[in-house]
Formats: structure tokens, sequence, C-alpha cells
């Protein structure tokens, strides 16, 4: 990632780093980093993480694997795990305190650091769960009060009920303290049933709360994202083509620019022309999108394609024979997803 062209997201790293612990207005933030796949979270928190480290800040990167089985509270395991490493034995000590037994339920390699003895599993009982969460807050606030501390989780839409359970008890502890958290996720996975939403909905309403959308690249960034990639100047007409089909997606933009790369110099005289394929690696992106759609709703999304990128719904109806309100049905489900 580090490795990649940082173009745009000039408001949005702003942003982010306005909300830096440090002052007293800027101290015990939750930002919710939102955006479809491919559009450049994960791109934007490095920049970020660079940014706050360069500023003394103690950065923890907690990368959530998208892997139904992963264990609970795996997203905290990452961060504290981290945090763990980059800490002596006498400062863990003191900041985990009490509560060392505990964080070590997360983080088992913690037993061994400190020289703990194993606790034997314990129910999950309301009491159990609160006191891990007190724990674990308590350890993360004691950890800022020395030096302030930023948590970064990825993927969070891929987070179990217990991982955000623990990051909305955290989220309450931090206001006033020298603590941000960032959370990235792909809000097109986000249906009404996610637990996620739910979660959002009561962060929200808390006053250190900040929501930030990634939106596509402008046009001219495109030209910049392009011109990085294949180190030669791209004709205005690609730009614009791409431009408008990828609605300014980096990872759509960035597989063109290497298909560009690929196909060589005879090849890329001919990409004056605005027409272009779109790349495989993208292809099988969206149908694996598509394939988690039911029968019908990707069947119909098939007739919508004819039509174009904007459509009617009387339209749509009379090609593919359905009913208005069945359509509107499957319309919706297909927003959804």
């Amino acid at each position: 990632v580090s490795g990649s062209p940082f173009i745009g997201r000039v408001q949005e790293l702003a942003a982010l780093t306005n909300s830096l612990p440090g002052g007293n207005e800027s101290n015990g933030r939750f930002v919710a980093l939102a955006g479809e796949a491919g559009i450049g979270k994960t791109r934007l928190l490095a920049a970020f993480a660079d940014k706050a480290s360069a500023s003394g800040h103690c950065v923890l990167w907690s990368q959530m694997i998208e892997d139904p089985v992963a264990p609970p509270y795996l997203p905290w395991r990452l961060a504290l795990r981290s945090a763990i490493r980059h800490s002596d034995t006498e400062s863990l000590g003191c900041d985990l305190g009490a509560g060392a037994t505990e964080v070590a339920e997360i983080v088992p390699e913690l037993a061994d650091r400190l020289g703990l003895d194993p606790r034997p599993d314990r129910p999950g009982a309301p009491a159990a769960r609160y006191q891990l969460y007190d724990s674990v807050a308590r350890y993360l606030l004691r950890a800022a009060a020395r030096v302030p501390h930023v948590l970064l989780f990825d993927n969070l839409h891929s987070s179990d009920r217990s991982s955000l359970a623990l990051l909305e008890y955290v989220c309450q502890q931090i206001p006033g303290n020298p603590l941000l958290i960032v959370a990235a996720y792909r809000d097109s996975e986000l249906g009404r049933q996610h637990p996620l939403r739910d979660s959002l909905g009561r962060l929200g309403r808390g006053a250190r709360f900040l929501r930030l959308s990634l939106n596509g690249l402008s046009r001219h960034e495109v030209a910049a994202l392009m011109h990085a990639r294949t180190d030669y100047p791209v004709p205005e007409t690609l730009v614009r083509s791409v431009h408008r089909q990828s609605d300014g997606n980096p990872l759509f933009v960035t597989e063109v620019a290497a298909m560009l790369v690929q196909a060589g110099p005879v090849s890329r005289a001919g990409a004056r022309g605005a027409r272009f394929r779109v790349p495989d690696s993208l292809r099988e992106v969206v149908m694996a999108r598509l394939d988690k759609l039911p029968h019908e709703v990707s069947s119909m999304l098939g007739t919508a394609a004819v039509l174009g990128r904007e459509f009617d719904q009387r339209t749509l109806g009379d090609l593919s024979g359905i009913e208005s309100r069945r359509l509107m049905s499957l319309l919706e489900q297909a927003h959804d997803a």
C-alpha cells in the first residue's frame, strides 16, 4: 500500500489530521470511514498513519481479514498485539494493572510475556464480558496518557458482534482522553440486518463522532493516477472515458492503467481511442458480488445493463416482463447489495 501513489483525499486527510489527539478540542474521537471496495480507504489510512507516527503518536493497526470463521475479538487481538509488541515489560505491566489477566483472554501471548497463570475458561456471562471490556479500555487509556494513541481498524464490516460491542464500550470511555479510533468499512456490505449498522447508529449519537465517506476521484485526479501508474501522458479522451465508466474508483483506474502498461507501446498509441475492456481482475470482483445475489435479482440487473447506466422503471418492466411492484422489490434488493 505504502508504495502506491497517494492522490486526492485532501479534505479527508485534513479531517483525520485535525482529529489527532493533542489539544482539548481533539481528544477522544471516533471516526467512521465509509466507502465501496477499491475506493481507497486502506490507502488513506496508510497515509494518515504516516502523518500520525511522524507527529509522535502511537499508531496501532488492525487490518481485519475477511473470514467468516475468524475467532471472536480478532480485530482487537491484532490491535492489542501491536501495542504489546511495542511496549517494554515494565510499562506494559503498569498500563495493564489488575486487568492483565482479562486482556490476556484476547491476546494469549500476553500471559507468557508477563508470566501470568492461565485462567480457566469462563462462561460468557455479562459480568465477565464487562470485566473484559473494562480492562481493555483502562489499558488503552493508561497507555494513551503516556503517549497519544491512534487505533486504525480496517474492514470493520467483517467484525463479529463481540468486537463491535467492545468497540462501543471503549468509545464511551474515550472523550477527553488522547485516544483516536478510526474504523474503515464498506458501506455497500451493510445490509439491513448487519450488526455494524446498529453499532454505528449508537456511536453516531455521541458528540465525538465523525463520519467520512469516500467518493470517486475527480477527472483531474484520475489523470494524475493514470500518469503515475503508466509513466507516460494519458490522452484526455481516455481519461474522460475511464473517469465516466469507473466513477473515479481508484481500483478500477489502477487496473486499467496496469492493462495499458502490459499492452505495450503499440497498443498504448491505440489507447487514444476512448474504448477499452474491463480488466479481468475487476470482472472477477464484479462477478463475485453478483454471485451473492438471488438469481432473480442478477437476471433483472442483466436486463437493466442492456438499457445502460441509467434507465427508468417502466422501460425496465416492459423489457423484463416483471410486474411493477415486484420489480421495485428486486431493485431495492439490488440497491441494498
